[in-house]
């Protein structure tokens, strides 16, 4: 779960090569471009000072070089360290009018070609004069929530971790999620197997975490870059699920009967 970038954006790029980039001209009086170079680094220098470190960045141009996408990871002393999911931030702008400066965070950031968007949260501004210095504040703003944002995902993920699944709960799980199109039909026997034979060693727990790693590992060989929605449609129906009579209402007895 990361940064996807899904269409034609052009090229993958490294930062020199956006550095390299000539001063985007304005196309208007109210039209103050924010040079690609200048969006990548006030976002590094502004989550800089309040404690937070960027890693793992991705850069994407159009083939014109007036559109950007920037993906990376958050870190931060106080965020729970853990290998199983990370806090994602992004970056989505252009020169040429066609898309504002947006930030983008959350733990699953994906931008479409179109200009569809999935992130928990985004910040945006048009190219105006004060646009940059704008940002910055609003980015300020905003980082006070990444604790939040952080202490949501690990409950979520340890309420997965703490609802033990027999196999009849998994069929009929796989099942709802291939009618209600947040699986393929032909891709259910792939989950399974990777329910019955996970590969990893912190998957084989009888939960459902380990049934919701079972979906991603599938979605991880097939399309990376759907990878966002399609865990957010997993997420929603496993919320629906958990709100269900079927689910969290077995005894200790249903665990004795071999069901795994």
């Amino acid at each position: 779960m990361g940064f996807n970038a899904m269409g034609n954006w052009g090229n993958q790029v490294e930062k020199p090569d956006i550095n390299h980039l000539p001063i985007p001209a304005s196309r208007g009086s109210r039209h103050y471009p924010i040079p690609h170079s200048n969006m990548v680094d006030m976002t590094m220098k502004t989550f800089d000072r309040m404690g937070f470190e960027l890693d793992k960045w991705e850069y994407y141009l159009s083939n014109d070089n007036q559109r950007m996408l920037a993906g990376f990871q958050i870190k931060h002393p106080d965020l729970t360290s853990n290998n199983e999911w990370s806090l994602t931030g992004g970056i989505m702008t252009s020169t040429n009018s066609t898309i504002s400066a947006r930030l983008l965070l959350g733990q699953n950031v994906g931008v479409c070609d179109n200009g569809c968007v999935w992130a928990e949260h985004q910040l945006s501004h048009k190219h105006t004069e004060n646009a940059a210095n704008n940002l910055k504040y609003m980015i300020m703003d905003k980082a006070e929530t990444i604790f939040d944002v952080a202490k949501q995902i690990e409950k979520d993920t340890n309420n997965m971790k703490s609802i033990r699944l027999v196999n009849s709960q998994v069929h009929d799980f796989v099942v709802q999620s291939c009618r209600d199109n947040t699986l393929k039909w032909q891709h259910a026997p792939l989950v399974l197997e990777q329910w019955y034979n996970t590969e990893h060693e912190s998957f084989k727990a009888r939960n459902q975490w380990s049934l919701f790693n079972a979906y991603t590992d599938v979605w991880r060989d097939k399309n990376r870059f759907d990878l966002s929605s399609r865990t957010s449609k997993l997420h929603n129906l496993i919320h629906d699920w958990n709100n269900d009579e079927f689910v969290g209402q077995q005894t200790s007895e249903d665990y004795l009967l071999g069901d795994f």
